[in-house]
This record gives structure tokens, sequence and C-alpha cells, in this order.
């Protein structure tokens, strides 16, 4: 038989609950960061100064960004998925060329390619701002 823990163990939950629904709720709703989009810059160190140009636009618009410059996609989506930050925006050089990135949403997988002059609009737009 599982156990009632106190509500100090989950402060979302009033009166204490079952311990394995509780972890599992706040495992689903409690999230490391607070960041809402990641940018993730396919490249090497020489991005740097790119990634923070785009990254300022999206925080000029208050949207709480951080960014990741790696030339592996994986270490890029590993830091989205373990910080559970919901939404992504990936540029890559041949997007750059074309003057696109891309959005992804990172629960319903949807990818979708913008234009890169209309990128922080569009990310609020996701995002209900």
């Amino acid at each position: 038989m599982l156990k009632k823990l106190p509500s100090f163990f989950c402060p979302e939950k009033n009166g204490g609950t079952n311990v394995l629904s509780c972890c599992f709720w706040c495992w689903q709703t409690t999230r490391p960061t607070e960041t809402q989009v990641l940018l993730g810059i396919m490249g090497n160190k020489s991005k740097i100064p790119l990634a923070a140009e785009l990254t300022s636009k999206l925080w000029g618009a208050k949207l709480k960004a951080e960014f990741v410059v790696s030339t592996r996609f994986d270490k890029i989506i590993s830091r989205a998925i373990d910080s559970k930050i919901p939404w992504m925006v990936l540029v890559r050089d041949r997007e750059l060329e074309t003057g696109k990135v891309k959005i992804k949403n990172l629960e319903t997988k949807i990818e979708e390619e913008v234009p890169l002059s209309a990128f922080v609009d569009e990310v609020k737009n996701r995002l209900n701002l």
C-alpha cells in the first residue's frame, strides 16, 4: 500500500498525494529552467557572434532564451530535451544561405522553416505571446 505524504512534498497539490502520482505529476510539470526557446547553432565557435546576435533579438522581445553552438546536432537537441525547453530554433549553414531557420516544437516534434527576418515574431506566435 502506498503512503500519503504531507503537502510539503508537492507544493503544487494541496493535502498530500500518492507517492507515485505526485512524483509523476511533478515530473511532468516541473522544468529545470524557465527558458522558452533554445537557439541551436550548428557550427564551430566562430558562430558564437551570430548566436549572441540572434539570442539578443529573442531577449529584446522579452523571451526567455539561451543558445548552444555545436557541430553535433545531438548535443543541441539533448540540451533542449534534458532542460524540457519547449521550442528550439535551429540555425544551419544551408538554411542561412536561403535566409531561413527551423522552428521546432519539441513536444509535438513538428518543425517548420521560417524566414530569418521574422523568426522572433514566429516564435512569439507559437508561444501565444
